[in-house]
């Protein structure tokens, strides 16, 4: 949503320093292909780390890359859609994504947000970001890079065109999009500078499958 200028600077100045968080934070969540699954069968999400919970979804049998927020006992926490479920780990092997320059966001990461509706795709090319306030625009990368501190992982992507220039802080911390039971790995808070700016968006981000 839009924000009046001195609140975005704080919240910028917030993210950035990790202060302020009520989320809890993660690892960098971990990416999977599934495997040993037959052509014509699925691999079950279940609603407990257990055998006999109930099914809530499943994967196709060449899903990839799968993302694995947390692991237990052999089960990994994943995404089953609208909510979140568990699968087996048995089933899972690991990839490796490409990454964005000298950051940590994998190459072609999606992320959203509410209040209002928008979206963005972050690639090796730069953000493709779009609002129900604003057609869609292209912003290639001036930086993108990690940087340490205590708490969260935390990296940041600064892009631009002609008109405006975006900062933005991705972090790995568990994040709701407020509106559904599902889980993403990371939060993204995004500052825009230029015409008719400042103004901002925070939304949560998470890598599709193929």
């Amino acid at each position: 949503m839009r924000l009046f200028k001195s609140f975005l600077i704080c919240g910028l100045f917030l993210a950035l320093t990790g202060a302020g968080s009520a989320q809890p934070y993660n690892l960098e969540p971990g990416y999977y292909a599934v495997s040993g699954v037959s052509a014509d069968d699925v691999l079950n999400i279940r609603a407990e780390p257990d055998a006999s919970a109930q099914i809530v979804g499943s994967f196709a049998p060449d899903a990839a890359p799968v993302e694995v927020l947390l692991e237990q006992d052999g089960w990994g926490y994943v995404s089953s859609g609208e909510g979140m479920g568990w699968t087996s780990m048995a089933f899972l092997k690991p990839v490796e994504v490409p990454r964005i320059g000298q950051s940590a966001i994998p190459d072609g990461m999606t992320c959203g947000g509410t209040e209002p509706f928008w979206g963005a795709e972050i690639s090796e090319s730069g953000i493709s970001f779009a609002s129900m306030d604003s057609a869609e625009e292209e912003f290639g990368f001036i930086a993108a890079e990690n940087f340490g501190g205590a708490g969260p992982l935390r990296n940041l992507l600064i892009g631009g065109n002609a008109i405006l220039t975006v900062t933005a802080v991705v972090s790995s911390e568990i994040c709701s999009d407020g509106m559904s039971d599902r889980d993403y790995p990371r939060r993204i808070d995004m500052v825009f500078n230029g015409e008719g700016g400042p103004f901002g968006y925070a939304g949560c981000c998470s890598m599709p499958l193929n």
